[in-house]
């Protein structure tokens, strides 16, 4: 009798905590979206192109604040910016803002503000970007891929 009553109360413990566990298990957070970004001059052409470019694709680093770790994660050419287009990702801290360091080529480095938005829920976290500056200048996305344009 006691060890069914002791079963009773186990399960009616562990059953609601694996139901829980169940909803989160079910439920992937969305993705944080890259950070995209061309380089372009201001007449708009693609500076990172196949041929006679002014900066190579292979030079391009965009590093945190450590300026050691590099976070692009992809490079591929893309016809609709006629030239290289980059995606990376940055670590997330409390403050709601990252500073990275984009390096061109080893004479030229600027730095980039990446803000974002941190929604907390039961099951995930999940950062969705806001706002960016190039040395202090605000940066927008443009055009299909909607990568940020940076100016040089």
């Amino acid at each position: 009798m006691k060890s069914g009553l002791f079963l009773c109360c186990v399960l009616g413990i562990l059953v609601p905590l694996c139901q829980s566990c169940n909803k989160c298990s079910d439920v992937s957070p969305p993705p944080t979206a890259p950070i995209r970004f061309i380089i372009v001059d201001k007449g708009g052409k693609n500076l990172v192109t196949t041929e006679g470019s002014r900066y190579s694709p292979d030079s391009i680093r965009l590093f945190e604040t450590d300026k050691k770790t590099n976070v692009i994660f992809d490079i591929k050419y893309d016809e609709s910016v006629k030239g290289y287009l980059f995606q990376a990702d940055c670590y997330k801290n409390d403050s709601g803002s990252s500073q990275l360091f984009l390096r061109l080529d080893q004479s030229d480095t600027d730095t980039l503000i990446a803000s974002y938005q941190t929604t907390r829920s039961k099951c995930f976290t999940y950062h969705d970007y806001t706002h960016f500056q190039l040395n202090g200048k605000d940066v927008y996305g443009a055009g299909e891929t909607a990568a940020l344009v940076i100016v040089k």
